[in-house]
């Protein structure tokens, strides 16, 4: 027997009982206002885009999160002109950093379980931090430290991921 089919078969055997979580990848971009934005305003004109930015998406947020875009926009010759609410508390410069902050959920299936961090288990993990263990096949990328899982609305940021022996289970170190 192939490891790939018992990692299939532990898949199938668990896939009823895993809980729903959302694997959250989470990309910062840093483009400049190519013009001064006044207060009152509801759209922004970006440029000196980054490698790698084609456009903004909506729900795409910045000013710490305070500014959500409202609609997906595509780049056009290095430009990005989106609308955005609320409207803008105060001027941005022209030529600021505005960064731009996007969210990309996957949902997942797995387990969560918290460790018992009565006695030290090792160095460097907290009272807050635990183990969820994730059906490889029900997340479409591999996962990261310093990416996100959401266990019951709750963000828990990744410190380790590795993949158990069969390749059937991501299993992710995560805190918060």
């Amino acid at each position: 027997m192939q490891l790939s089919d018992i990692a299939s078969r532990v898949q199938r055997a668990l896939r009823p009982v895993g809980q729903d979580l959302t694997y959250r990848v989470t990309t910062s971009f840093a483009p400049k206002a190519a013009a001064t934005v006044s207060a009152g305003a509801s759209s922004i004109t970006l440029g000196t885009l980054p490698a790698g930015m084609t456009g903004v998406m909506a729900n795409d947020t910045f000013g710490a999160g305070v500014y959500r875009i409202t609609a997906d926009v595509p780049a056009i010759s290095g430009t990005i002109v989106a609308s955005f609410t609320p409207p803008l508390v105060s001027q941005i410069s022209s030529g600021a950093t505005v960064t731009v902050i996007r969210y990309t959920d996957s949902p997942c299936l797995g387990f969560v379980e918290w460790l018992d961090t009565s006695s030290e288990l090792a160095p460097g993990i907290s009272v807050k931090d635990g183990r969820i263990t994730v059906l490889a096949d029900s997340l479409p990328l591999t996962p990261k430290a310093l990416d996100t899982v959401i266990v019951d609305g709750k963000p828990r940021s990744i410190k380790n991921a590795a993949r158990d022996p069969a390749s059937a289970m991501w299993v992710l170190l995560v805190s918060g």
